[in-house]
């Protein structure tokens, strides 16, 4: 009874976590001296280094996020593939059923795609795991991409990329819990935040039972 107890009270403060954790999910706050959304990092893993910034083609309000790409011949790396995305990394706590949401269009050859990687408390990778690619999407697309953290998760990287020559765009990013798993040992909770953080069921993993 007592951990059922301890348990509420973990619970009531997981619940607290906003709907969508994502910061400048619309990329209308730009950084007055860059110019680049707040928020956002633009992150290199070729060379040389394609371009990402703000661009006025927006699904709402008036910016989105634009990632071009270049001729394969001219980059240097093994792969020779585009390979360059912008990055937010999020404090979460533990396992968690998370469902990312964004729209993207795309110019040319090139090719959106959705990245996660997750880390526990001594930064070791625990998760890396990429979405589908959209390609030749020529006006606004809604993308949903789901998945679950591991229960050691501390920390989250959700990456934007274009894995093509040409540009992708994306705009009005959402990463929100429709259920959470929290486990403190003696008790396993799902918890339903978007409901007003709602316990669906109570697990007792020692024997098994709800």
């Amino acid at each position: 009874r007592c951990a059922i107890v301890c348990m509420m009270g973990l619970l009531a403060a997981q619940s607290a976590f906003s709907a969508d954790l994502i910061v400048n999910p619309s990329f209308e706050e730009l950084d007055p001296e860059t110019g680049f959304p707040t928020g956002w990092e633009p992150t290199y893993w070729s060379n040389p280094k394609g371009t990402i910034e703000a661009a006025d083609i927006a699904h709402t309000g008036a910016c989105s996020l634009m990632l071009r790409g270049l001729p394969r011949e001219q980059i240097t790396d093994a792969g020779r593939a585009n390979n360059h995305l912008a990055l937010q990394q999020i404090a979460l706590l533990g396992q968690r059923r998370l469902t990312v949401t964004v729209f993207v269009r795309t110019e040319g050859t090139g090719s959106a795609y959705l990245s996660v990687m997750t880390q526990d408390a001594d930064g070791e990778r625990l998760q890396y795991a990429s979405s589908g690619r959209q390609e030749q999407v020529g006006d606004w697309q809604e993308v949903v991409w789901s998945f679950t953290t591991s229960p050691e998760t501390r920390t989250l990287q959700l990456y934007l990329r274009n894995g093509g020559e040409g540009a992708v765009y994306f705009d009005d990013v959402s990463l929100s819990s429709a259920e959470d798993v929290l486990d403190s040992g003696p008790v396993t909770a799902i918890v339903e935040p978007l409901v007003g953080g709602r316990v669906s069921s109570l697990l007792v993993p020692s024997t098994g039972r709800a």
